[in-house]
């Protein structure tokens, strides 16, 4: 688990005017970059419960 935040972890692998710096761009335009960050956490959670579930 990193101890950075999604922002420092973000500054770390887009590259400026690169294709994910415009796929992000056009998430948080249309306001889906919230709804993503909502998906990811809502399937780690369920991920980290089904680990517990099978220890």
């Amino acid at each position: 688990e990193s101890k950075m935040s999604p922002e420092e972890l973000r500054k770390m692998v887009v590259t400026p005017r690169g294709t994910t710096a415009a796929g992000l761009a056009a998430m948080e335009k249309l306001g889906t970059s919230e709804s993503l960050i909502a998906a990811v956490e809502a399937a780690t959670k369920r991920g980290q419960e089904m680990a517990k579930e099978n220890s």
